[in-house]
């Protein structure tokens, strides 16, 4: 019996992300509970985002991912979440450095806003501030945070050692302040990317496999040629034929034309 507890606690200790680490895990799973929530939703989908298809975790499990705590993931969690989104594991993976990436937001930028918002420490990760994007010209808010932080903190430890409770009141306050003003930046990007997430991101990209099943309720299949017909035509612009010559007019012409007429066929039988 003792060697089978042995066993199974060993099994909990492999699945345990330690606290201050795993960066890259904690952004791949706020980002996708950050897609189910701002993105529209396909009807068959749960509404409330503490219930995420795939990613079905507490609010006591988030807290713990969002500010550095440690937390366990499964190896059921994981095969969830890739069989559910068709995405590779190795983006939950412990000690990964792969995450999903978004336009105009750097790795240093995740970093800022986990250590803003959440206050979140990762004892390998170190800003480099001329690689911020999004958090670009916002190094006040950043400064600010800090020093009211430090105030509180101060406060705290000079009541405690006179016996007394702290009055944070204003420091409290300007916390919360500078908190929302690093979370409505992030915000404000990530619904931007749900809105339109099919301009925005590459088909091949996690994410865009996330999101796209969010939004139909159902995995991206294969990319198949007919798909990738659309996206180029999609792209295309009617007036990029005039730099052809006049033989490839008349080829894709006959091949468009071929194609126009059987799909016509298809919607008249429907």
């Amino acid at each position: 019996m003792a060697g089978k507890n042995g066993k199974e606690q060993t099994k909990e200790r492999s699945d345990l992300y330690e606290e201050g680490k795993q960066l890259w895990v904690r952004v791949n799973l706020y980002l996708i509970r950050s897609m189910y929530k701002y993105i529209k939703k396909a009807p068959n989908l749960p509404r409330t985002t503490f219930a995420v298809e795939g990613v079905n975790m507490s609010r006591q499990k988030i807290s713990r991912i969002n500010n550095g705590s440690g937390f366990q993931l499964t190896q059921d969690d994981t095969e969830r979440i890739v069989k559910t989104f068709k995405i590779d594991r190795k983006y939950f993976e412990k000690n990964s450095q792969e995450h999903f990436e978004i336009p105009d937001v750097s790795d240093d930028d995740w970093k800022k806003f986990f250590f803003g918002k959440y206050g979140a420490s990762f004892n390998d990760e170190v800003i480099d501030e001329s690689k911020v994007v999004l958090y670009k010209g916002a190094e006040r808010i950043f400064e600010e945070l800090e020093r009211y932080q430090k105030i509180k903190l101060n406060k705290q430890k000079k009541a405690e050692k006179e016996g007394k409770k702290a009055d944070t009141t204003r420091e409290d306050k300007q916390i919360s302040f500078y908190k929302g003003e690093i979370t409505y930046k992030m915000t404000e990007k990530l619904k931007q990317v749900a809105k339109n997430w099919d301009e925005i991101l590459d088909m091949n990209d996690p994410l865009y496999k996330i999101c796209h099943y969010f939004y139909y309720g159902e995995p991206l299949r294969g990319v198949d040629e007919i798909s990738l017909l659309m996206k180029c035509l999609e792209e295309t612009n009617c007036k990029d034929w005039k730099g052809e010559n006049i033989n490839t007019l008349r080829k894709y012409q006959t091949l468009l034309k071929k194609h126009y007429e059987y799909v016509n066929a298809l919607i008249i039988v429907h």
